[in-house]
């Protein structure tokens, strides 16, 4: 399997993990303990401040930046490259900002292993053979 085939095979992952993390929290919510699908609840009822909406806004470009950064990723894009890295750097400094959350041990492992992947699909551009396609090149 040539070096290509496997980063197009991360990207894949990385985004299928996470979807399977939204899904799996959707499918075992009703599950957890009484006091945090009140405390879930609650949240999903309070009206967002200003702080949270312009988070809400980041939260925005940085799932559309990924998309993005995704795709090009897949399709061996040289702007690509810094874009998947930015936009992995944003998701961190972003999640110190969300509110706390509730989740289930499933939905954590599977965005967890999400987040895993990101940092191999990160070190594959970067310091695997494919780093060729995304090099800056040099006028002859």
């Amino acid at each position: 399997m040539s070096i290509e085939t496997v980063l197009r095979h991360l990207v894949f992952w990385q985004w299928l993990l996470a979807f399977f993390s939204i899904v799996i929290f959707q499918l075992e919510a009703k599950d957890l303990p009484f006091l945090l699908q009140e405390y879930a609840a609650q949240q999903d009822l309070a009206s967002p401040t200003a702080g949270e909406q312009l988070i809400g806004w980041y939260a925005l470009v940085w799932i559309v930046g990924s998309v993005v950064a995704s795709v090009g990723v897949f399709l061996l894009k040289r702007w690509a490259r810094l874009l998947f890295l930015a936009m992995a750097a944003l998701g961190c400094v972003l999640q110190a900002f969300l509110e706390p959350s509730v989740t289930t041990a499933w939905s954590a492992t599977a965005e967890t292993a999400a987040q895993v992947v990101v940092g191999i699909t990160i070190g594959v551009l970067y310091f695997s053979p494919v780093r060729g396609h995304f090099a800056r090149r040099t006028p002859a």
